[in-house]
């Protein structure tokens, strides 16, 4: 609501929270613009955002997590503006801060490119992408437990140029509920979205042999240990996603 660009319209999908959210829902003062969906059982968060674009009507979706904020009140104008001057490009993203700290991605396609098959080079609260790609790729994997929006920009590479605009659009929150399970359920899924996709993206040996290490390694080093904030930290110089 505190957004400069006002040609929009709100989706809230409410994915059978029982902590309090539907009750705050239902008394909300809803705007004409704003929809709330209310899941009657948990759908899980693939099948939710294929839910709410499809109940969406706007050609450009940006979405956004609950306990994330826009912190720019320029960010959807400006991703707009470029996604409308710029029509060979159909997702775009911009950085972001994480406890206060500046994180970076990629800027243009070609580097965004580079580091696909290594890490995901969107945030995916950060991003605002054309609702015909979204379609033309068969929008989120619902197949998917983890890494449905890696896996979806996967897919519109193939098709459109992407972008990540250099300004910090959205804090994200700090709470950090990554398990050792998580990692190990995750990576293969990762494993598996690369081997799909690599024949696309530069690098496709040096990924899957990234990933395969990466997968040893939470195996056998304790997460948030010395050796893995360690290698945190070459993660995060490697990408230069700090600066």
């Amino acid at each position: 609501l505190g957004q400069s660009y006002d040609n929009y319209e709100i989706v809230i999908i409410n994915d059978a929270s029982n902590d309090g959210t539907r009750n705050y829902l239902d008394n909300l003062r809803i705007p004409s613009d704003m929809l709330v969906i209310h899941n009657e059982k948990n759908l899980g968060l693939q099948k939710s955002l294929n839910k709410a674009i499809a109940a969406s009507k706007g050609r450009f979706i940006a979405r956004i997590d609950d306990d994330d904020s826009w912190i720019d009140s320029h960010k959807i104008e400006k991703q707009v503006q470029f996604l409308n001057n710029n029509p060979e490009y159909g997702l775009v993203g911009t950085n972001y801060l994480i406890g206060g700290k500046k994180v970076f991605n990629p800027e243009s396609d070609k580097d965004i490119r580079r580091q696909m098959l290594f890490r995901c080079p969107f945030r995916h609260s950060t991003v605002v992408f054309d609702r015909h790609l979204y379609e033309k790729v068969g929008a989120y994997n619902e197949d998917l437990p983890y890494s449905e929006d890696w896996e979806l920009w996967m897919k519109m590479g193939k098709h459109s140029k992407m972008a990540n605009l250099q300004f910090f659009s959205t804090a994200i929150s700090e709470e950090d509920t990554a398990t050792k399970k998580y990692f190990t359920r995750q990576i293969p899924i990762n494993i598996s979205i690369v081997r799909q996709n690599m024949h696309y993206y530069p690098g496709k040996i040096r990924a899957l042999i990234y990933h395969h290490f990466v997968r040893l390694f939470f195996k056998i080093i304790p997460l948030n240990g010395l050796i893995h904030n360690c290698f945190k930290r070459i993660f995060l110089w490697v990408f230069k996603m700090k600066q």
